[in-house]
């Protein structure tokens, strides 16, 4: 479809353009950052939720982490509002790996954190790990 807008639009065929409808394309207003998320809680078979373009809300499901005989390891609720750009290629995934990237608005999202914050989501993810 795009080839055939760019050969209608250098005048190489006849007709008008027409809308691109295969792509999801997120319309949003504010600014937004993209960012690699979310992270894999275990290593086995991923089951996405969402899909590109899908929005998502704070608490929204987005995968399900799954064995290769279906039961259930973990699962990734989302913890800020935002939209799927692109999941990563493949569905078998290992503990930490990054599932792709998503777009959050860029304001509330803060990239510098007090030391003792930093602490407290050391210790999130120690009793993370310890489950």
């Amino acid at each position: 479809m795009a080839l055939k807008n760019v050969m209608k639009w250098a005048n190489m065929i006849p007709g008008a353009n027409e809308a691109i409808t295969t792509v999801p394309v997120a319309r949003v207003e504010e600014p937004h950052r993209f960012i690699s998320y979310p992270f894999v809680p275990a290593t086995g078979i991923i089951d996405y939720k969402k899909f590109p373009g899908d929005f998502f809300k704070k608490g929204d499901l987005l995968v399900v982490v799954r064995s290769l005989s279906g039961v259930v390891l973990g699962q990734v609720e989302a913890e800020m509002d935002g939209f799927v750009v692109v999941w990563s290629e493949g569905v078998a995934k290992y503990k930490g790996e990054s599932l792709g990237f998503v777009a959050v608005l860029d304001a509330p999202l803060r990239m510098v954190f007090p030391w003792e914050e930093v602490d407290r989501m050391e210790e999130r993810e120690s009793k993370i790990d310890a489950q």
